[in-house]
């Protein structure tokens, strides 16, 4: 990156000059040398601080959501949503994940969902960390789906079949954590005589989003025997304009995916060039969309997006 934003006055440097000599003038290069080097300095001392301190700043997002299909029981129930942990970013920095457990665990949760991502590239990142992961807790446990990365989707020598076996490996080491993972399923939470769901779907992507888009979802098997308020947990916000916004009465979905680019300046990401939806809440009449900005990395730097705690208070108006 230091080098392409260096690059950028040589070019227009190049220009200038192929200008200068087709018209008889001069242009001189040492003003854009100086600006080549004073940008290269500003990238490295930008990459530096979001790879050192950026990186490992932390948001605990409280928001509170009223539904008037809230059953009574559920009114001031506690939702712990974390997103994207790509397991390989903590390797080395052991003490930062179990940091966030114990921030988790801090929050007296009712439940916590995690929205994907578990690993960047493959099941053997869990290893190392599965003491802490398993040490997240919650009332009523942790709920958690399937990212894109969970299926290794940017590997392309890889055969479908042996892809599956990898995710299959994935999904018995997430097990192991005591995670309840809804793979196009739905779990029911009581409280008394009142009850809500968790309804969980494989990664779902827009096919217009991304390079190698995951289309694993399935909404329709995943809200089976679902006959109440629920919450749906889809990794890819783009799933919830195609298919659950304004085409379902689903009134929460939680997402993930986007990190914002982990880079904002100005309130401006990049992320936005892609996402219709980057980051925090979003409203479709009564439906909501909450996009937790995630917790690892896939580039080790945050420049403007902390790791992400969100703290979701349920209230029945």
């Amino acid at each position: 990156m230091m080098f392409i934003v260096a690059l950028i006055p040589h070019i227009i440097y190049f220009f200038a000059w192929i200008i200068g000599k087709c018209f008889g003038g001069h242009v001189q290069y040492a003003p854009f040398g100086w600006c080549a080097l004073c940008l290269a300095v500003l990238v490295l001392c930008f990459y530096y601080y979001g790879n050192t301190c950026g990186r490992w700043k932390m948001d605990v997002e409280p928001v509170e959501l009223g539904f008037e299909t809230l059953p009574a029981s559920f009114d001031g129930y506690k939702i712990v949503h974390i997103s994207d942990f790509h397991l390989a970013s903590f390797i080395g920095h052991e003490d930062k994940l179990q940091r966030i457990v114990d921030e988790i665990n801090s929050t007296d949760a009712d439940l916590v969902c995690f929205t994907g991502d578990l690993v960047s590239f493959t099941a053997s990142e869990i290893a190392p960390f599965a003491k802490a992961l398993s040490g997240i807790k919650a009332k009523d446990g942790v709920v958690s789906v399937l990212g894109n990365h969970d299926f290794d989707p940017y590997d392309r020598t890889i055969t479908e079949s042996r892809r599956d076996s990898l995710v299959q490996w994935l999904i018995e080491e997430q097990r192991g954590l005591g995670w309840h993972l809804l793979n196009n399923e739905n779990m029911m939470i009581k409280r008394g005589s009142d009850s809500i769901y968790i309804v969980g779907v494989m990664n779902e992507s827009s096919a217009a989003n991304g390079i190698s888009p995951v289309r694993r979802g399935d909404l329709k098997a995943a809200m089976h025997g679902v006959n109440g308020f629920c919450i749906l947990l889809s990794h890819d916000p783009t799933h919830w304009r195609a298919e659950v916004a304004g085409k379902s009465d689903i009134p929460l979905t939680l997402s993930g995916h986007t990190h914002a680019a982990q880079l904002k300046l100005f309130g401006w990401t990049p992320a936005s060039w892609t996402f219709r939806d980057v980051e925090g809440l979003y409203a479709d009449g009564d439906q909501y969309l909450y996009i937790n900005t995630g917790l690892g990395c896939t580039l080790p730097m945050r420049i403007g997006v902390p790791q992400e705690i969100t703290v979701i208070t349920l209230k029945r108006k």
